[in-house]
Formats: structure tokens, C-alpha cells, sequence
């Protein structure tokens, strides 16, 4: 009978090891739960932190004030115990109910921040009020201030506008199809559009340039590419031209009358 070779390994040392191998398991499991629970602790602190920063941008005349007022903003409000995109979408909605701002975006901002971007509308005509002032509209229609707005820069003065006391809806749509229209064609024709005379019985358009010394005669907003185009032809050549135009025909198809500054009578 053969003797077996294989090395004799004592029954106390396997249980030696088999006791160091639980032990290190036991640890880890320990310190698995340890990191577990810090983790959880610290979601929570951080959930539950006041937030400390409100951030307002691209606002100029909606005060930030009034901005922080609407979302319902204090310093020791918080984003409650689960922060996220419908506290933020809640903030948005109340912040839209400013009148005078069409998007707005709701965001976190660092740690225990808010960033609030904000656009606000942006004065498109302008209209004569029974005071004797002005007031601006956008491009929906949307009454702006004048004192709020009076930065925005110079846009067309309008007349004939309101319908029954309510701005009519057709004919501001029409406005905004010439004025894109122009601006495509080419941004010095602006320089007639200082003025816009609409007619409710003609249903037709007359421009008064910058200077108010040229009547543009325009008529509907058919063919407005091509009558634009001769508008600019006209500016091209201009400076060819003796005198300044008292007005400029457009209507009729393929022509332009100019109608010239009559010359005062010598003594």
C-alpha cells in the first residue's frame, strides 16, 4: 500500500482561515452599509438646504422684483424632498403670468441656486392712445407700456389699427407680412415704414417715410414682394433724382409713379 504524498495541512489552520475570511467579509459588509448610509443622509441634507441664490437674467423692463414676487421666492423657501424638474416647471408657470414676458427658463444653478432666463416681449408697432401718447404692441398683439418699454428702440407708428376699440387681429397680420416682407427684401426699406396709415374702407396701406416728407402709397398686401422691390429700385436711385419725392405709387402693376415737391412760385 502506497503512502500519500500530499501535504498535511492541520485542521486548526483551516479553521484559522476560514474565521480570518468571515471576519474580512463581516468588515466589508459593515463599511458597505456605513457608505450606504452616509449617502442617504447626505441626499436628504442636501434635499432639505434653503436655497440661498435666485439668479434673473435677460430682463430690462420687467423689474427683478416683480420676477421673484410671481415664483413665489423667499430665502427660506426650499425645493422640498425631491428637487427636480417638476418644482422647477411649477416656478415656470408662475413666472409666465407676467404679462409682459413670453418664455421663460427655470433651471438649477450651482448647489442652492435658481437661474430664471428670462424674454420678455418685444415692442413691434406702435399705436396712438386717446391721450395723445403712445403705447406699444407685439407681434400677437400684446399691449406694452410705453413708459416700461421706452428703450426698445424705434418701431412703425401704426393708425387704423383698432377695430371697435379691439385691435384688429386681420390687419395685424397683415403688418407683420409687410414688415417681414421688407426686412427680407432688404433692411433700408425700413426707412418707409417710419409710419403705416391702414385704410378700413380701402383696405389699403400708405407708408410715410422717416423724415415725413415722402407718402408711400401702397395699397392691399397683394404682390408685396414686387412692390417692395420697386421701392427698392427707387432707393437705388434716388440720388439720381432731383428733389425729394412727395409720393410714391407702387399700386400699379409694373410701374412706379413719383409724384415731385412742387416748386414754390418766384416773386
Amino acid at each position: 500500500m502506497k503512502k500519500n504524498s500530499g501535504k498535511h495541512i492541520p485542521i486548526d489552520s483551516v479553521y484559522h482561515y476560514s474565521d480570518i475570511r468571515a471576519r474580512l467579509i463581516s468588515q466589508l459588509v459593515i463599511m458597505a452599509m456605513i457608505i450606504i448610509a452616509l449617502l442617504i443622509l447626505a441626499i436628504r441634507w442636501r434635499n432639505n438646504q434653503q436655497i440661498q441664490t435666485f439668479s434673473v437674467s435677460g430682463n430690462s423692463a420687467v423689474r427683478k422684483e416683480e420676477i421673484l414676487s410671481l415664483a413665489s421666492l423667499k430665502p427660506a423657501d426650499t425645493l422640498g424632498s425631491n428637487p427636480g424638474k417638476y418644482r422647477l416647471s411649477e416656478i415656470r408657470t408662475q413666472v409666465m403670468r407676467h404679462p409682459f414676458i413670453q418664455n421663460a427658463i427655470v433651471q438649477s444653478n450651482g448647489f442652492k441656486g435658481i437661474l430664471i432666463i428670462i424674454e420678455e416681449r418685444k415692442p413691434f408697432l406702435a399705436i396712438p392712445t386717446v391721450l395723445g401718447k403712445f403705447d406699444f404692441i407685439d407681434s400677437s398683439g400684446i399691449v406694452l407700456p410705453y413708459e416700461v418699454f421706452a428703450q426698445s428702440g424705434d418701431v412703425p407708428i401704426v393708425y387704423g389699427l383698432y377695430k371697435c376699440s379691439k385691435i384688429d387681429t386681420a390687419v395685424l397680420s397683415s403688418l407683420k407680412y409687410l414688415v417681414s416682407t421688407a426686412q427680407k427684401r432688404d433692411g433700408a426699406l425700413q426707412e418707409f415704414l417710419s409710419e403705416i396709415d391702414y385704410n378700413e374702407q380701402s383696405k389699403s396701406f400708405t407708408f410715410i417715410t422717416t423724415d415725413g416728407a415722402t407718402r408711400v402709397m401702397f395699397g392691399s398686401i397683394d404682390n408685396a414682394p414686387k412692390k417692395f422691390e420697386k421701392l427698392h429700385l427707387y432707393l437705388q436711385h434716388a440720388s439720381e433724382l432731383s428733389g425729394t419725392a412727395r409720393y410714391i405709387d407702387v399700386r400699379w402693376k409694373d410701374q412706379i409713379v413719383i409724384g415731385k415737391q412742387l416748386a414754390l412760385a418766384s416773386r
